[in-house]
């Protein structure tokens, strides 16, 4: 399975503190609170929260279980059902987190080593983040593109290499989004895990990167991952 474009987003394992909201989903008094559903309004509203000012000084990580039973020919994974609300004002960080998820189920959030918010829903497959990368080289071109950027990763051997053992793959689909003026990325990263370098692109771009792994094989037998770096996002406020 050869790597196809994408364009997607992710986070880390340090020492920091853990928050499990495991809350019962019973109805909710607060107005605020937001029932989401699988699909594009659901992944969009949880996207706008974590892109709010509460954590302009933060880095975001989302991981997120998908249910590959409901992926059909789009080229994104399914988004969970998850219960939500807008943080509270003034608060940021870990605390804004944990209150945009405190009435979901499944859900850790943390903060690790330089203000990385990690947000994990459901069981996540994640073994191929843990893949250790000897070498990734970001070219001036490379680095335009928040597509490119991921490639660079995805197209590197031991990746390559660990996507064939796992049986994963990505979804292929197009995006041109380029940038004014490239981010600060190196030029080079070396001996990083897959989530270590998004850790680099997430803090470049703007400032959330997530990721969406299957629990079972598609029509076609693999079993997908992809990761977001916010397209969509930044598509839908640039419509308003």
């Amino acid at each position: 399975m050869g790597t196809r474009n994408m364009l997607w987003l992710v986070v880390l394992l340090g020492g920091g503190a853990i928050f499990c909201a495991q809350a019962a989903e019973s109805a909710s008094d607060n107005k605020r609170l937001t029932k989401v559903k699988t699909g594009d309004d659901s992944h969009q509203r949880v996207l706008d929260y974590l892109r709010s000012p509460s954590f302009r000084d933060y880095t975001v990580r989302v991981y997120y279980r998908a249910e590959c039973r409901l992926h059909k020919s789009e080229p994104f994974l399914p988004f969970p059902f998850v219960r939500i609300e807008a943080p509270a004002k003034g608060e940021t960080g870990l605390a804004a987190a944990r209150h945009i998820f405190r009435n979901a189920r499944n859900v850790t959030v943390r903060e690790d080593r330089g203000r990385i918010i990690r947000i994990w829903i459901g069981n996540v497959p994640s073994a191929i983040l843990h893949t250790k990368i000897r070498l990734i080289k970001l070219d001036e071109e490379t680095r335009h593109y928040k597509k490119g950027t991921v490639d660079a990763i995805l197209k590197t051997k031991e990746v390559q290499a660990a996507m064939k053992s796992l049986g994963v793959d990505t979804p292929s689909y197009f995006s041109s989004e380029t940038a004014i003026n490239p981010p600060p990325y190196p030029a080079e990263m070396r001996n990083v895990t897959f989530d270590q370098a998004l850790d680099v692109i997430a803090e470049a771009w703007d400032g959330i990167v997530v990721y969406g792994a299957c629990t079972e094989p598609d029509k076609s037998g693999t079993k997908l991952f992809d990761i977001e770096a916010g397209n969509r996002v930044e598509l839908f406020e640039g419509n308003q």
